[in-house]
């Protein structure tokens, strides 16, 4: 796949890795094996892919399982609460059950970044927001 090759290269521009995440998700969500691609873009280790993939995870409300949330939250949760990776999975977490994923949230809500808070509030509420990531 043409996207998988320029998302693997060092070069690439940011945008186009985020672009690239999220369609890679988009694509396989056509084919019902999103959780496939999420898992795909993680084990990449690059953070800008992952946020493009759960970008398209917000804008779709694809609801995850929980086996799926844990290991997006448990990457997420690897950074730093200060890092902008936290928006879409905020926003995502709308469609999201558990104590996992409302726990998730909880933490947001006192998050530096008023962005994240919001969404997490948003959320919390079963509010997705409304977003224009580009």
């Amino acid at each position: 796949m043409v996207v998988a090759y320029l998302v693997l290269q060092r070069d690439t521009l940011h945008a186009v890795h985020t672009a690239g995440g999220d369609a890679i998700v988009r694509l396989s969500y056509m084919e019902h094996s999103h959780t496939e691609a999420i898992r795909w873009c993680m084990s990449t280790g690059n953070e800008t892919l992952v946020d493009g993939a759960l970008q398209a995870v917000a804008m779709l409300r694809l609801a995850l399982d929980q086996e799926t949330v844990t290991d997006v939250l448990d990457f997420i949760e690897a950074r730093s609460p200060q890092d902008g990776i936290y928006f879409w999975p905020a926003v995502a977490a709308a469609g999201w059950t558990g104590q996992r994923a409302h726990d998730f949230l909880t933490s947001c809500i006192s998050s530096p970044r008023s962005d994240i808070a919001e969404a997490a509030t948003n959320s919390l509420a079963g509010n997705y927001g409304t977003h224009r990531p580009l």
